[in-house]
C-alpha cells in the first residue's frame, strides 16, 4: 500500500455492567434492576447543573420511570424486534463503539509514523503548487527540437509581456493538463528531477523559470502558492481518514480485541471468533459506552412508540382534535384580531377583478386552487395565505392593517386582501398548531397514566438521595 504525501493529491447484545458494592440497585421497573450509575447518567444529561435536591431527585426520578415504562410498552409491542429498529440501531453503535473498541494508542503511533515520514519526504522547503506550459518536438531530431524552441520564446516573450500564463497553456499547451490552465498541483522537491527540482524550488510566489528543456519537451514551470508541511494537528484528520481506508483501523480494534481473550484465557479462535466475542463484551468492559449504547437503543424505542401512540394519532385523528377543542374552547383566544383569508398581489387591475369575480361564493379552500388555475397560462396573480397578525407581515400590515410602508412586488404592484377579520378562532383549524400540541400532551398524560397502573416499579429513596454523592 503507497502511504500518501497529505496535502498533494453480529448479534445485538446491551450488556448491563456487572452490579457492584458501590453500584448499588436505585430502582426495579417492570421486574429489571436499575443501577444507580444508569440512573446517575440519566440525570447529569438531563439536569444541566441543576441544583442537588431531594426535590430534584425525586421529579428526575419521576421523569426516568416514564421513560422506561414507554421503552417496556414499546417491547411489548415488539418494536424491538423489527428489521428498521434492528439495522438502525446497529449502525449507531458500531459508530459509536470504534472510539472504545479501538487500541487508540497504537493508532495514533501509525498515525505519527505516518506523518513524519511524509514530512521528511516532503521536505524543509515544503510544498509548491505548480503550473506548468508545454511545448512538444515533433520528433527527437534538433530541427524539430528547435522549432518547439521558437514557439516557446514567442510564448515566452508573451507572458513576459503580461500575458495571462494559465491563458496560454490552456490555448497552447501540449499535455494532459492545458485543459486545466496548466496547473499541476502540489508538489515536494522531492517530487521532481533533482536538477528541475532545484531550478523550481529556487522560485518565490508568482516567479516561473526561462523555458527548460526535460523528457516530455520545453517546458516553463510558475510557482502559484507556497504551503509548509505544518503540524500534526493540521493534519490529523486527512491521516486518520488514510489509515481507517488502509485497514489499520480494523488491525487496532483486533490487537485490543486479541488482548481482551488472553486475559480471558481463550485459545485457538479464529481472528473474526475474536472480534464476534470482543464486540458482544464492549457495553460491559467500557460502562460510557454501555451508557451511550443503552440511551441511543431505548431512545429510539421510545421515539417509535410515542409516535404510533402520540404524535401519529394527534396529526391525522380531526374528529378528535374537533372534539377536543369542543371541550376547551375557552383556552383558545386571539390577543389580537387575527386576518383569516389571502393576499394577491396582481399584475394590474384587470387581473384582480377578473380573479375576485373567479373567487366570489367559493369557500376559502377553493381560492388558492382557483388562483393556480387561473395562472395557467401566466403567473397573473400571486398569492400568500394566511392568517395575518399586525406587525408578523409588511405586505398584510400595509393591504390589511393600513399601515404606510414600502411592501411591494416588482411587476404586481396590485396588492388585495380576501377574507375575514376574527377577534376568536372559527373553528380548531384556525388554531390548529396550539390544538395539536395540547392534544398530544393531553394523550401523552393519559399513556403515561395507564402504564404506571400496568407496570410495576419501585424507587429506593435511600440511595436515590445518593447520587453525585457518594
Amino acid at each position: 500500500m503507497k502511504r500518501p504525501f497529505f496535502l498533494l493529491a453480529s448479534a445485538l447484545i446491551l450488556a448491563v455492567p456487572s452490579m457492584a458494592q458501590d453500584d448499588p440497585v436505585i430502582m426495579k421497573i417492570n421486574g429489571q434492576d436499575i443501577l444507580r450509575s444508569e440512573f446517575e447518567y440519566f440525570f447529569n444529561r438531563n439536569s444541566q447543573g441543576e441544583e442537588l435536591t431531594k426535590k430534584t431527585l425525586t421529579e428526575y426520578a419521576d421523569l426516568f420511570i416514564d421513560f422506561k415504562l414507554k421503552v417496556e410498552d414499546a417491547k411489548e409491542e415488539g418494536l424491538d424486534q423489527t428489521e428498521q429498529f434492528l439495522s438502525e440501531f446497529r449502525e449507531y453503535r458500531d459508530s459509536q463503539a470504534e472510539e472504545f473498541a479501538m487500541d487508540t494508542a497504537w493508532l495514533e503511533t501509525m498515525a505519527l509514523q505516518t506523518f513524519e515520514n511524509s514530512q521528511m519526504e516532503v521536505g524543509p522547503k515544503g510544498l509548491y503548487q505548480l503550473a506548468a506550459l508545454t511545448i512538444v518536438p515533433a520528433s527527437t531530431s534538433e530541427e524539430d527540437v528547435e522549432i518547439a524552441a521558437q514557439r516557446m520564446d514567442s510564448l515566452y516573450a508573451c507572458i513576459q509581456g503580461g500575458e495571462d500564463f494559465r491563458s496560454l497553456a490552456a490555448r497552447f499547451s501540449e499535455d494532459q493538463y492545458a485543459y486545466q490552465g496548466g496547473m499541476l498541483g502540489w508538489f515536494s522537491e522531492g517530487q521532481l528531477p533533482r536538477q528541475l527540482g532545484q531550478v523550481v524550488f529556487a522560485l518565490n510566489t508568482g516567479e516561473m523559470t526561462k523555458p527548460l528543456l526535460t523528457n516530455v519537451g520545453w517546458q516553463v514551470f510558475k510557482v502559484y502558492d507556497k504551503q509548509s508541511f505544518e503540524s500534526f494537528d493540521e493534519h490529523r484528520a486527512a491521516i486518520y481518514e488514510w489509515l481507517r481506508e488502509g485497514g489499520f483501523y480494523d488491525r487496532a480494534k483486533l490487537l485490543k480485541a486479541r488482548n481482551f481473550v488472553e486475559q480471558k484465557g481463550w485459545e485457538e479462535l479464529t481472528d473474526s471468533v475474536i472480534l464476534i466475542r470482543y464486540d458482544e463484551s464492549l457495553e460491559e468492559l467500557y460502562p460510557e459506552f454501555g451508557h451511550i449504547s443503552r440511551e441511543f437503543y431505548e431512545g429510539l424505542l421510545m421515539f417509535e412508540i410515542s409516535n404510533r401512540k402520540i404524535w401519529d394519532p394527534a396529526l391525522t385523528d380531526s374528529v378528535s382534535l374537533e372534539k377536543y377543542y369542543a371541550g376547551h374552547k375557552s383556552d383558545y383566544r386571539y390577543e389580537k384580531p387575527v386576518f383569516k383569508g389571502i393576499l394577491m398581489f396582481c399584475r394590474d387591475d384587470v387581473a384582480y377583478h377578473e380573479i375576485d369575480r373567479i373567487l366570489e361564493g367559493k369557500n376559502q379552500e377553493e381560492w388558492v386552487p382557483a388562483i393556480i388555475d387561473f395562472n395557467m397560462d401566466s403567473v397573473q396573480v400571486r398569492v400568500m395565505r394566511g392568517p395575518f397578525v399586525e406587525g408578523d407581515n409588511a405586505y398584510a400590515d400595509k393591504v390589511i392593517f393600513g399601515k404606510d410602508n414600502d411592501a411591494s412586488i416588482a411587476g404586481y404592484p396590485s396588492m388585495y386582501s380576501r377574507g375575514t377579520m376574527l377577534k376568536a378562532p372559527e373553528d380548531w383549524t384556525d388554531v390548529s398548531g396550539q390544538v395539536v400540541a395540547d392534544y398530544q400532551d393531553m394523550l401523552e398524560k393519559e399513556w403515561v397514566k395507564s402504564l404506571r397502573k400496568k407496570y410495576k416499579y419501585k424507587v429506593n429513596k435511600k440511595v436515590l438521595y445518593t447520587v453525585n454523592n457518594h
